[in-house]
C-alpha cells in the first residue's frame, strides 16, 4: 500500500540518511496516471535522479506531464482563493456597516419599549414565548478627554501601551546600527513561492 505524500515528513537530511532504497522500485509507475500527489511526483524524479530506480523516457515524459498539470492546478487555484479573498474584503466595510445599521435598528427598538414601559409604570410584559422586563447597569461616563495634563496629572488611571517599531529597528539593523546593544535581534528570512506564466515562444 502506498502512503500518502503528507505521510512522508522526513526532513530532507534525515531522506539523505535513510534512503538507500526507493518505494517506487516495484511499482508499476506508467499505470498510476494521474492519481500522483505532487510530492509523489517529485519523490519518484528524485529517486530516478539518484539512481535508486531507473525510469524510461517514456514514463518520465509521463511524469513531467502530470507535473506541469498539477503546478498549474496549483496556481489556477490560489489565483482563485486570492480572487475571493479580494472580493470578502472589498465588500468586509459594506457588509460592517450594514452591521452597525441592523444592530441601531434592534437599539432604537429597544428605547422605544424601554420608553413605553417606564412611562406607563410596567416593570414586566409577558408574550407567548418570551417575556420582557426592564434591567439595570452602571457604566462610568468620562466627559473629559484624556488630555496630555491630564494624564500627567492622574497617572494611575491612564492605560499605556507599548509597541516596537519594526520598520525602524529593521532599517537599523540592515545598517549595523550600534545603538540597539542589549537587544536579541535578527532578520529572519521567510521563504515562500511565486506562480509566474510560462512566456510563449513567437
Amino acid at each position: 500500500m502506498l502512503l500518502e505524500a503528507d505521510d512522508v515528513l522526513e526532513t530532507t537530511e534525515e531522506l539523505a540518511e535513510t534512503r538507500t532504497t526507493s518505494r517506487w522500485k516495484d511499482v508499476a509507475i506508467d499505470q498510476l496516471g494521474h492519481s500522483l500527489t505532487l510530492g509523489e511526483i517529485l519523490e519518484i524524479l528524485d529517486d530516478n535522479d539518484t539512481g535508486l530506480i531507473d525510469l524510461s523516457n517514456e514514463i518520465l515524459a509521463v511524469l513531467g506531464s502530470n507535473l506541469m498539470s498539477k503546478i498549474d492546478g496549483c496556481a489556477y487555484r490560489i489565483d482563485s482563493w486570492d480572487a475571493i479573498a479580494t472580493l470578502h474584503r472589498k465588500y468586509a466595510a459594506t457588509f460592517a456597516a450594514s452591521a452597525r445599521a441592523l444592530e441601531a435598528k434592534g437599539d432604537r427598538l429597544k428605547s422605544r419599549i424601554l420608553f413605553n414601559m417606564k412611562l406607563r409604570q410596567f416593570e414586566q410584559l409577558p408574550g407567548e414565548k418570551f417575556k420582557v422586563k426592564i434591567t439595570s447597569s452602571q457604566s462610568l461616563a468620562i466627559k473629559d478627554e484624556a488630555t496630555s495634563s491630564l494624564c500627567v496629572q492622574y497617572p494611575d488611571f491612564i492605560k499605556r501601551s507599548y509597541a516596537w517599531d519594526k520598520r525602524a529597528l529593521t532599517a537599523a539593523v540592515k545598517q549595523g546600527s550600534t545603538e540597539i546593544e542589549g537587544l536579541n535581534l535578527s532578520l529572519e528570512t521567510k521563504e515562500s513561492i511565486r506562480f509566474s506564466p510560462n512566456k510563449q515562444n513567437d
